[in-house]
């Protein structure tokens, strides 16, 4: 598992656009989309791509994450700030 950092732009019930600091990662097919400041998770689907950013299909209802994941989270970005 591993967790990459990311703008959130243009966020609505079917989709969202994802700007990246650097060079799009490469991403698997699928994958999680955590928003802490909104406290959801979507399962996540890339559409398209450019050289900084992506957009996605939200395939799934945002769920909440719980307080463990969230804190989870923020100790994860802690670590990779330091």
């Amino acid at each position: 598992t591993c967790t990459v950092d990311c703008l959130v732009r243009n966020l609505s019930d079917g989709g969202a656009s994802l700007v990246f600091d650097h060079v799009t990662p490469i991403l698997p097919d699928r994958f999680e989309l955590s928003v802490p400041r909104h406290g959801r998770t979507w399962a996540a689907r890339p559409v398209w791509r450019s050289e900084s950013a992506m957009g996605v299909v939200l395939e799934e209802k945002a769920v909440p994450i719980s307080l463990a994941q969230e804190r989870r989270i923020r100790a994860l970005r802690r670590e990779v700030e330091a």
